[in-house]
């Protein structure tokens, strides 16, 4: 069965749900998700996980495509990225280094001082490793009001060196989006949005070879509107 808009595997359910793999694993094994096991591996139908969910209290955001991303403005990864900047060549032996860095280089509009937001990314990182794989870590607070913000803000930031996160997939990291927003159904709908990104051919290649702010802007731009672009479909 090939995976369409309407069916999801097991790293899409836990991105969307917030939890590590091997919860939905584990679920899946104890039969207590709907599910359906293909030649593929387990697939989700999206309107029976959206249903499942709710009826146990769950938040999850809109499943997307490749093809579509979250509609809401305040979700944009552009406008996200515009707040939160870029930084390259981040130093980094591990993981704790690494968060220690991104937390000195972090800037908000409330003052935060920078071990105050190590402990909350550490907090985060503890529950279950943010690497979602392909040499990409999202990490993020464990409390989304820990660190005020009016707005979304992801800051992305290229690594030194490739650094092990424990991803689902063993790959070493060298892509961070450090990601923080005013609520939890803000930061939801900023995942499935860059999930939707991280889905399309060619776009991590493309960030990987930039060099410049401007040209990561550039490249998160194009891809944005081009699957707003095919969301909206023909005139």
């Amino acid at each position: 069965m090939p995976k369409s808009s309407s069916w999801l595997d097991v790293a899409d359910v836990a991105r969307l749900l917030q939890i590590p793999v091997v919860k939905v694993q584990r679920w899946v094994h104890q039969g207590k998700i709907p599910c359906k096991f293909t030649r593929e591996g387990v697939r989700f139908r999206s309107e029976e996980l959206s249903a499942w969910a709710r009826s146990h209290e769950l938040a999850m955001a809109r499943p997307c495509s490749p093809e579509e991303g979250c509609m809401d403005e305040d979700t944009l990864l552009t406008q996200a990225l515009t707040a939160g900047g870029v930084i390259f060549d981040l130093e980094g032996s591990d993981i704790y280094l690494v968060l220690d860095a991104v937390s000195r280089h972090l800037r908000f509009e409330f003052a935060m001082p920078p071990e105050r937001i190590l402990e909350e990314l550490l907090a985060r990182e503890e529950l279950a490793s943010t690497g979602i794989g392909r040499g990409v870590a999202i990490p993020h607070p464990r409390n989304m009001s820990a660190i005020k913000v009016s707005r979304p803000q992801v800051t992305l930031c290229y690594l030194r060196q490739a650094v092990d996160f424990a991803a689902v997939d063993g790959r070493p990291v060298d892509l961070l989006f450090a990601m923080f927003s005013p609520d939890s159904r803000t930061h939801l709908g900023l995942l499935s949005r860059l999930g939707c990104l991280l889905r399309r051919e060619h776009f991590l290649s493309d960030l990987r070879g930039c060099r410049s702010e401007g040209e990561v802007m550039n490249v998160v731009r194009k891809a944005e509107k081009a699957i707003r672009l095919q969301a909206d479909g023909p005139e």
